[in-house]
């Protein structure tokens, strides 16, 4: 998940690298929204996700086997600049990563076009103005293990 962000202070990019980060899942319509929150540098925001986004030559979902645990890569980059300032990895628990892993399968099973995915983003921000708000109605909220 890339974020954007400007004028990043030096002690910003220690709560980027060190702060405790929270991690949600909503899902309406097949399409999981991953929350994400980083104690101290960034408060909830969203981000939706959908294979049907890819190419379907890119369609792969690795099969799931008991206790996976599923990562997400963050990577904090200059808003003015483009420079990457700083990249972590975070691990969902056995049951966020499940919880995700079934959602993206789901898509595969079920493929739909990008004016699908518009349409539910649409009625999601409509209806929970904010991440925040979407945090209180997801499926799952979790504070992943930091991998480094």
């Amino acid at each position: 998940m890339q974020i954007n962000q400007r004028g990043v202070t030096a002690g910003e990019l220690d709560a980027f690298h060190a702060g405790s980060v929270h991690m949600g899942l909503f899902v309406d319509c097949l399409v999981p929204f991953v929350l994400v929150r980083i104690e101290g540098f960034y408060e909830w925001s969203d981000q939706a996700a959908s294979v049907n986004l890819l190419p379907p030559e890119q369609w792969q979902l690795h099969e799931w086997y008991p206790g996976m645990h599923l990562s997400l890569a963050l990577v904090l980059v200059d808003a003015d600049t483009g420079v990457v300032l700083g990249k972590r990895m975070v691990m969902y628990s056995a049951h966020v990563s499940r919880v995700f892993y079934d959602a993206l399968k789901m898509q595969l099973e079920t493929p739909y076009g990008k004016e699908v995915i518009e349409a539910v983003r649409s009625r999601v921000y409509e209806k929970y103005g904010r991440s925040k708000d979407m945090v209180r109605a997801a499926t799952v909220v979790h504070r992943p293990t930091p991998l480094l």
